[in-house]
């Protein structure tokens, strides 16, 4: 879950904010179905999949809203 999150981060950095969020938010429910899915019909596959694609879509997801956040921040914030 973790390598697919990285990999997610760096592959998404040039798409636009508001995208990367819809998109992830959009992409959330089918991931959260698949590890319920996976977890009813106890398939490890399914369940390493679906794993994947849920920090895939947590990864751009917290991405895109980190940098809303630096984009709303005023330019001395946090610099002491």
């Amino acid at each position: 879950m973790f390598l697919a999150g990285v990999v997610a981060i760096f592959a998404t950095r040039t798409m636009a904010n508001r995208r990367a969020m819809l998109g992830a938010l959009i992409a959330l429910l089918p991931a959260v179905a698949l590890l319920v899915t996976a977890e009813r019909l106890q398939s490890l596959a399914l369940l390493v999949i679906s794993t994947a694609l849920a920090g895939v879509v947590a990864a751009v997801g917290y991405r895109a809203s980190l940098q809303v956040v630096n984009q709303l921040a005023p330019p001395s914030a946090g610099r002491r």
